[in-house]
């Protein structure tokens, strides 16, 4: 377990935070189980070193689970932690985002439109613009999922290269 700063949590379910010593962790939604995460607090966390090499420069760790109940650190009431913003825009040209968001999808079995902004460091609309680029262009595979029935927007969007990358293998 490592004691981790939150410095980002966003609504569509990611966050991002610090190490002890100051490197950026990616948390991905499946890693708080749908519990909103408040910036500026501590939690303890079990932290893996990012599987998406590219990133690892940038962003070396990735939470697999985040304890968000009775195991939450209190700061130290001296130290306020400087405020963090993000996520950030890309300096990238939309070709240079659409060829790394179609990377980043083949690499995935599927992934959401949360974690390719979260892999990428930008706004998760600026994400799905891309991967909506890409879908439209016939290059990817998207699934809306519904939490329940009588919502207008889905809870959130899957992407894939093929449309059978969301199914189980042998099913």
């Amino acid at each position: 377990m490592h004691r981790i700063l939150i410095t980002n949590h966003h609504p569509d379910g990611f966050g991002f935070a610090l190490t002890e010593a100051g490197e950026q962790i990616f948390i991905p939604p499946y890693a708080i189980d749908g519990a909103e995460l408040q910036r500026g607090k501590r939690y303890q966390a079990v932290l893996i070193e990012n599987h998406k090499e590219h990133q690892r420069e940038r962003t070396p760790w990735m939470a697999v689970s985040v304890l968000v109940t009775e195991h939450v650190l209190k700061p130290a009431p001296a130290a306020q932690p400087e405020p963090v913003e993000g996520p950030y825009e890309t300096p990238l040209t939309a070709q240079e985002l659409d060829e790394a968001v179609h990377e980043l999808i083949c690499e995935s079995s599927y992934i959401t439109t949360g974690e390719l902004a979260g892999h990428l460091d930008v706004t998760t609309t600026t994400a799905n613009n891309s991967a909506m680029r890409l879908f439209n262009a016939g290059k990817i595979s998207k699934a809306d999922v519904y939490a329940k029935v009588g919502q207008s927007r889905p809870s959130f969007i899957l992407w894939a290269s093929r449309a059978s990358d969301f199914l189980e293998e042998g099913a």
